[in-house]
């Protein structure tokens, strides 16, 4: 399997690609035939900017300027949009010819406040969505704003033992380990802990089990597609149910190493909300609780589930209710001991390609901070 430059002409192209692929010893493995491979309707784009793009990147980039000023108390350092269109034709030698059409509109800026003195804070920010509209400008600098507007008084949160509220970009990579492990390839490698009709951890009472599925047909979404790479139609894969895992996802290339139906590529990926309230989520117990909401990075270990994130800001929640920023440290663990004690919040939110509980509550686990 090997990718051509399509502007250079196709026969040579295609010689150095044979040419190649017969010094790599990958196992063979077949592709879908016209019986197998469909396109689903799916919506995956949105006419404004397949019609007029320019116009569309113009009225988001006046957005993000108007809702920055409209803030007051931040200043705009910089700003871009792009706007993308793609019409793809799948064509293989078993006869299969499909062709889907997809969209994708991004945005990043950066926002600057006042610290003490000369100091300034920088917050900066990126998205991604299929429609305009899922950019959701407005709200996500409201959220940012009052990021750069608390930012100037963090402190450092103390090195703990404590309970941990994500939100924010952490809910969108938090569930990433369980992707992956319950994903051909791991299974194939043998490096896979989910076994069919086996809990995927060992949850403590009272706490809430996970509900994981991959779903190429939510309409909007940014892993939404008509058909994936190699010609299988879009579908939604329940792996994961009340705990339990149901079915391994595999793409064609694994399900035919692992002689198992192929499922068709990983698509959006979707939480089961939990039966608690965001607000009850943060409700402080014995140990210390913060809200985390903005990280370096957060994305766990594929393998090992471990993880560990630089907490860029967050909240100190107290006893009584009131709130102190945090910035700083960091909040650090392993995702299958902390979803033996999580809790998902009854409120649904759309982070990338994730769609699911809006914050994630973990009891017990390291922050490090002053």
């Amino acid at each position: 399997f090997t990718v051509v430059d399509t502007h250079a002409p196709l026969g040579p192209a295609l010689d150095a690609a044979f040419a190649r692929a017969r010094l790599v010893k990958n196992r063979a493995w077949s592709l879908p035939t016209p019986a197998e491979g469909r396109a689903t309707t799916v919506r995956a784009i949105d006419p404004r900017i397949v019609e007029v793009p320019d116009e569309a990147a113009d009225e988001i980039g006046a957005e993000i300027v108007r809702a920055a000023k409209a803030a007051g108390s931040v200043e705009l350092s910089a700003s871009e949009v792009f706007c993308d269109y793609r019409r793809v034709h799948l064509v293989n030698s078993n006869g299969l010819d499909l062709v889907r059409e997809e969209t994708a509109a991004y945005t990043e800026y950066v926002l600057l406040a006042k610290g003490q003195g000369s100091d300034e804070l920088e917050v900066y920010q990126s998205r991604r969505a299929r429609d305009l509209k899922e950019l959701e400008i407005q709200k996500q600098i409201d959220d940012d704003v009052e990021a750069a507007r608390a930012g100037p008084r963090a402190v450092l949160p103390e090195t703990s033992m404590a309970d941990v509220v994500l939100g924010g970009a952490g809910t969108e990579e938090i569930f990433d380990a369980f992707v992956a492990h319950a994903a051909g390839p791991a299974k194939f490698d043998g490096w896979s802990r989910l076994q069919e009709g086996e809990p995927v951890v060992a949850r403590a009472d009272g706490y809430d089990a996970l509900t994981l599925s991959s779903d190429a047909t939510i309409a909007g979404g940014l892993g939404t597609f008509a058909f994936d790479d190699v010609g299988l139609p879009g579908s939604r894969i329940d792996v994961v149910k009340d705990g339990v895992f149901v079915r391994r996802a595999c793409d064609q290339r694994y399900a035919c190493w692992l002689g198992v139906p192929a499922t068709g590529t990983w698509g959006n990926t979707v939480v089961g909300a939990g039966a608690s309230s965001e607000r009850a989520l943060l409700q402080r117990g014995d140990r210390p609780l913060y809200q985390l909401l903005r990280f370096s990075q957060l994305s766990p270990h594929a393998t090992t589930g471990a993880f560990s994130g630089e907490i860029r800001f967050g909240w100190r929640v107290d006893a009584d209710g009131k709130r102190a920023p945090i910035r700083g440290g960091s909040v650090s663990g392993n995702v299958f001991d902390a979803f033996t004690r999580a809790r998902f919040s009854s409120e649904i939110a759309v982070k990338g390609r994730t769609h699911g509980p809006r914050s994630v509550r973990f009891d017990n686990v390291q922050i490090t901070g002053g």
